[in-house]
Formats: C-alpha cells, sequence, structure tokens
C-alpha cells in the first residue's frame, strides 16, 4: 500500500490532508493499474500546435465511475511566451543530495544520517539544518521507501533517561533511545523535525476500582489505569501474593484488567496487589494495594 504514494500528491496530502490524484505517472512508479502503452499521461506543451501568447487550450479529464457514467472537467490553459524558461534551482549548503541507488550517511556536528540504498523513488534533495540538540531533514512532503537512522554524538551528556524524539502535530512523538559506541540512536519512517528529549516523568499508575484495606467479593475484574505521557509504556507486571498475573492491556484507553476467574490467589482472603509500569526510558513507577475479598474454591 505504501506505492500509494506515487500515485497522489504525497505533499499535497501531508500539508493539508488533501487527496489529489495525478493524472500523470513516472518511470519510478511501481504500479500495475496503468495502461503504460497509452503513455504516462503528461502534457508536452512544446507538442502543441499554435502555441502564441495569450492562446487558450482547453485541457479535458473524463472521470468515469463504475457504471461508466462521466464526468467531464475542462480545465483553461493559457500559454505565455517564455513558459519553458528554466528557473535556476536556489541551493546552499544545507541542501543534502541522496542518490537513489547509493547509501548516504551524512555527517554533521551533533548529528549523523544514514540513508539505506533505494530508500526513496528517485534521487532527491534535502533539506538539512543541524542545530545543538535538534535537526530538521526536509519535511515530511516526499515519500520514503525504507526507515533511515539518526545518531546524536552524546559527548559529555549524561545518557540517562535521554530519548531521539519526532516533532509532530504540535508534540514530541519517541522514536528511539538505543545507545552504542557513544551514539543515541533512533530510526524514522518519515522525514521532518527531530530533537533530543529528556524524560524524567515515571508512569502513572492507579486503582480504578478496588480501594485499600477494603473488601471487594463482588467484583469480577480488577480495572487499573496506567499510563506514560511522554515517552510510552514499555513494560509491565503484576502480582497478587508475589504470584504473577496476567493483565489484559487496553492500550487505546491506557487500561489493565485482571479477571478473578484466572484464580491465581485461592487460599488467602487477604490480597496484596503489585503492579510495575517501566517507561521506555527506564522510568519506573510500583504500587501496591492490599485488599480482601472471600475465597472462591467453586
Amino acid at each position: 500500500w505504501r506505492h500509494i504514494n506515487t500515485f497522489i500528491d504525497y505533499a499535497a496530502f501531508k500539508k493539508n490532508k488533501l487527496t489529489i490524484q495525478k493524472l500523470f505517472t513516472t518511470s519510478y512508479n511501481p504500479l500495475e493499474m496503468y495502461n503504460r502503452s497509452l503513455g504516462d499521461g503528461s502534457l508536452d506543451l512544446l507538442k502543441v500546435k499554435s502555441i502564441s501568447d495569450k492562446t487558450t487550450h482547453l485541457y479535458k479529464i473524463l472521470l468515469y465511475d463504475f457504471n461508466k457514467n462521466i464526468t467531464e472537467i475542462l480545465i483553461p490553459i493559457i500559454i505565455s511566451k517564455n513558459f519553458n524558461e528554466t528557473l535556476p534551482i536556489k541551493t546552499n549548503d544545507s541542501f543534502l543530495t541522496v542518490e537513489k541507488d547509493r547509501e548516504k550517511n551524512m555527517k554533521g556536528k551533533w548529528f549523523n544520517v544514514i540513508f539505506k540504498k533505494n530508500s526513496f523513488y528517485q534521487t532527491t534533495s534535502l533539506e538539512v539544518i543541524e542545530r545543538k540538540e535538534s535537526i530538521k531533514i526536509n519535511s515530511d512532503t516526499i515519500p520514503l521507501l525504507k526507515t533511515f537512522d539518526i545518531e546524536y554524538k552524546l559527548g559529555d551528556n549524561e545518557i540517562k533517561q535521554l530519548y531521539i524524539s519526532r516533532f509532530k502535530n504540535d508534540k514530541f512523538d519517541f522514536l528511539g533511545n538505543k545507545f552504542e559506541n557513544g551514539f543515541l540512536k533512533a530510526s524514522a519512517k518519515t522525514l521532518g523535525s527531530f530533537f533530543i528529549k529528556k524524560d524524567n516523568s515515571p508512569p502513572v499508575v492507579e486503582f480504578l476500582n478496588i480501594q485499600d484495606l477494603a473488601w471487594h467479593s463482588n467484583i469480577k475484574k480488577i480495572k487499573i489505569k496506567g499510563y506514560d505521557n511522554e515517552t510510552g509504556i514499555k513494560s509491565y507486571s503484576a502480582w497478587i501474593n508475589e504470584k504473577w498475573i496476567l493483565l489484559e492491556y487496553d492500550i487505546k484507553n491506557n487500561l489493565f484488567f485482571y479477571d478473578f476467574s484466572d484464580r491465581v490467589n485461592t487460599k488467602n482472603i487477604t490480597n496484596n496487589l503489585k503492579v510495575e509500569i517501566i517507561d521506555n526510558v527506564g522510568n519506573t513507577t510500583a504500587k501496591e494495594i492490599t485488599f480482601y475479598r472471600k475465597l472462591d474454591n467453586d
């Protein structure tokens, strides 16, 4: 499905959430739904007859639905005398050229960026702006075929709780925090702006339907709320009277459930419940509660 990005105007979709179908195809488009014997669909204005300034030509689009109903769209085109003038492309040292069939390793002052071979559909120029704790790699207007790697030179920085994030939709999304050979590393699926962040906040654990030192003989499930607002939950565990219990995780609603039908404790009315949640940089929250429940030995 990722090749559908060659069927639409990817930049318009990412910038404005508009799905605009291209009326032409390209040599790098691998989709097989085109009748390529008809050509690539592009309009060569140099081949238009009777070119003259201010002359209006009509470009016709015919849209067919499944029942062969037709909608006709007429687009007026006025061709000026200098329409085929080539404008110079402005580039500077901040632009990085990535050849389609070669690996590209950019070594910066603070960051390294590695693109694998055939990461893009064609040779691509990217604007790269590097700062001490952030790097902007173009914007998410060019589709990628493969993930690329970002490395941050730690130097004297303490690695504990550091991670690489992507800034998107006014928030920072956790990408990774692998440490190797003096670098903090992560992989990204899209271009954009990336930042070095530090997560000092541990996860939150809340017991929703049980209270400490109370009797809970009539509930069928324990309900627990658990979440981490910054880097997200990496792992979770729970025990009753030091016996591991299975938690059902509703990731959409940040809820955990334990079903008493699992019958972990059948010998003691006292239940000591401990829940531990670890986020993606190692911050840990452990919370305990003791409650009572009639024995169910049926």
